[in-house]
């Protein structure tokens, strides 16, 4: 025996169904428009919510059961009994055996009706005579749906977990709304809660947030290396982002805003191998190294270490891929796309990266005057000079740190700020007071 603890569904797009005053009215609209939808790519089920379930209701008038001489358990057996369907035998044709079933059981609210009641004399009179019966909603009422102050039938379309695209599945109900929108006229069909566009709205502004970080990164990178270097270093990117994305398609992936925001934080990680490969072959090069040999040099002093770098960031990100839940379940996205990218950009910095230094890199000839040397310079020798000094600072403000912690607020998700807000109320309780009705007596099956 296996328990599935992963049930819950939310839905993509809900649908309100409205236009009419009968809930049991636009409950059959609501059920004609869930078929309508169903064969949609990506719906995975329709759900309907507030829809008004039917009941037939049979009220039995005492005195003309007093006045006939039969008894209520008399009109529930006879019922009971009528409502059957009871096998009448079989044909046999060609070899087949085929049931035959009578039409014994109620088929409209005038056969109930019209169903004859034995009186004790032996005589029959129709069920009419002693009780009404009619069709009508459930009873007790059921949870409603309102939506700009009219009651509505609700359709929660759920989609396909993990194998469509939101967005699209979004277009494609849009699409099949527009186009039978008129087989619906007068009742109006609305859009209650769509979730494709709040997934559209995410990912362009986590796209956008990545590309102004490959942004800052190339800024940075030109700063520090030059331009030449700068473009070698930044070509990367594009490299490791696509190949990245490509890998995680292939192996089952959905780009979600939970991996966009993994790409985005490994940006400024796995740039770092390819600047390393680049500083040492332009390094070699400078010291009249021939462009072949630099390669050389370059990746097999720094294979080895690159490699165990890039281990230890993956290692730290394992527990975090190996961790089980739900809430596992929503952040795993993250180790993922960090430990995808960082082995892709450590392939390519020993393998692509170095092929393109040694084609494009040419020898400084004022290789001392770095842009950067005088600040490196300065800081060596404020760390040479005064080593007490800083190891003290940095284990104080760490102990700061670390003793401000249990200040911190904490939470595991960011608080939301989407416009939906969900109210519980709760109703005074009063003692029910059952009294029975005169006539008609009501029962319902």
């Amino acid at each position: 025996m296996s328990l599935d603890d992963r049930l819950i569904d939310i839905p993509a797009v809900v649908l309100a169904v409205s236009g009419a005053a009968s809930v049991t009215e636009l409950s059959a609209v609501a059920e004609r428009l869930k078929k309508n939808l169903s064969d949609i790519s990506g719906v995975s089920r329709i759900e309907l919510e507030g829809d008004a379930d039917e009941q037939i209701t049979l009220a039995l008038d005492d005195a003309a059961l007093h006045r006939l001489g039969i008894s209520p358990a008399r009109v529930l057996d006879t019922l009971a009994r009528r409502n059957q369907t009871i096998p009448g035998g079989f044909v046999v044709v060609d070899g087949r055996r085929l049931s035959v079933l009578p039409n014994s059981e109620f088929a409209d609210i005038e056969a109930i009706r019209a169903t004859p009641i034995e009186l004790p004399d032996g005589s029959q009179v129709p069920l009419a005579a002693a009780a009404d019966v009619w069709r009508g909603p459930v009873e007790p009422r059921q949870p409603e749906t309102w939506f700009d102050g009219e009651r509505v039938v609700l359709l929660s379309i759920i989609i396909e977990e993990g194998s469509t695209d939101a967005i699209r599945f979004g277009q494609r109900i849009r699409e099949r709304v527009a186009s039978i929108r008129k087989e619906f006229q007068p009742y109006d069909i609305q859009e209650m809660f769509f979730q494709p566009d709040k997934v559209e709205e995410r990912l362009n502004n986590l796209a956008w947030s990545l590309v102004l970080s490959v942004l800052i990164i190339v800024a940075v990178v030109f700063t520090g290396m030059g331009i030449r270097m700068g473009l070698l270093v930044a070509s990367i990117l594009p490299m490791v982002a696509l190949i990245s994305i490509g890998l995680y398609d292939l192996g089952g992936g959905v780009l979600h805003q939970i991996a966009v925001i993994g790409m985005v934080i490994s940006l400024g990680i796995l740039i770092d191998n390819a600047i390393v490969i680049v500083e040492n072959i332009q390094h070699h090069l400078d010291q009249g190294s021939r462009r072949l040999d630099a390669l050389r040099t370059a990746v097999g002093e720094l294979a080895g270490p690159l490699g165990a770098s890039t281990g230890t960031t993956l290692a730290a990100f394992a527990p975090l891929l190996l961790s089980k839940g739900g809430t596992a379940d929503f952040t795993r996205g993250v180790p993922v796309m960090i430990m995808l990218t960082l082995s892709v950009s450590y392939l390519l910095a020993i393998s692509a990266v170095p092929l393109l230094a040694a084609r494009f890199l040419k020898p400084r000839r004022h290789a001392g005057k770095d842009r950067l040397i005088g600040l490196a310079r300065a800081l060596g020798g404020l760390v040479s000079r005064y080593p007490a000094r800083l190891i003290t600072a940095g284990v104080l403000l760490v102990a700061i740190s670390v003793g401000m912690t249990p200040f911190m607020a904490k939470q595991f998700f960011p608080n939301a700020d989407r416009p939906r807000v969900i109210v519980e109320l709760y109703m005074p309780e009063a003692p029910i007071r059952f009294v029975r009705p005169k006539l008609p007596r009501p029962w319902s099956g």
